[in-house]
């Protein structure tokens, strides 16, 4: 309770990827993509937001200096904040949020509902180069 896991770690990463829930899994099939494409990455669960691990939120963003959060949640007022607040206080460095862009929700099927509101291994994937740029 309240301590991240990592579960992908390749060399010298250049993004700390922070997920949580079902949707790990798809940072770590971007992970596998990624690496395939030369682009680096660590991928940590973090399993409660409060508390939150500080301390891997601060190692892993210093490590790799680009921050990418992934949640099944509303991009505002989850996990991806309150990593942001946390990083703004200690070790600001870029970051990206992979998560529901602020809009009521749709029924479908899982899989339709991930790719419709943007939380894809491509979204992903999209969200990592982009911060890299912005190193």
């Amino acid at each position: 309770m309240g301590k991240a896991r990592i579960f992908w770690l390749s060399e010298n990463p250049q993004v700390a990827i922070f997920s949580t829930g079902a949707i790990v899994h798809n940072a770590l099939k971007a992970a596998k993509e990624l690496e395939s494409e030369n682009i680096f990455v660590k991928v940590l669960n973090i399993a409660t937001i409060k508390p939150l691990d500080t301390e891997a939120v601060i190692d892993s963003a210093k490590e790799c200096e680009a921050v990418v959060t992934v949640e099944e949640h509303q991009k505002a007022g989850g996990m991806g904040s309150a990593i942001a607040e946390c990083l703004a206080q200690s070790s600001p460095v870029p970051i990206e949020f992979v998560g529901v862009s602020d809009v009521f929700g749709q029924s479908g099927k899982p899989e339709e509902l991930i790719e419709h509101y943007g939380m894809g291994v491509s979204h992903i994937k999209e969200a990592v180069k982009k911060v890299i740029l912005r190193k």
